[in-house]
């Protein structure tokens, strides 16, 4: 449904509270590329070591800041939200890791 990558300190702003996104320069929606990520199964999987700056349609957004990447997707009728890491795997549905 959504997928934004950048700076660590905002995206977890969004796992403390309910406040919306704003906008700001540090954080990309990388929603798109995510989806083209997507296997026929529906599965999708970052490996573990891999920088995600580093995947076809995302970039650096703050450099030098550390960053995460945010996800939200509906699996089974359900929403759930994730947050990895710049270097973390990322298996959704199964396996999904939790900060």
């Amino acid at each position: 449904m959504r997928a934004l990558y950048g700076n660590q300190i905002f995206l977890d702003n969004l796992r403390s509270s309910e406040t919306s996104f704003e906008s700001t320069s540090e954080i990309i929606d990388v929603t798109t590329p995510m989806n083209f990520l997507v296997n026929d199964s529906g599965q999708l999987k970052l490996h573990e070591g891999v920088k995600k700056s580093g995947i076809m349609g995302f970039c650096d957004p703050c450099p030098g800041e550390r960053k995460q990447l945010y996800v939200e997707y509906v699996n089974a009728g359900n929403q759930h939200k994730v947050w990895v890491g710049d270097y973390e795997e990322l298996l959704i549905p199964q396996g999904t890791h939790m900060i």
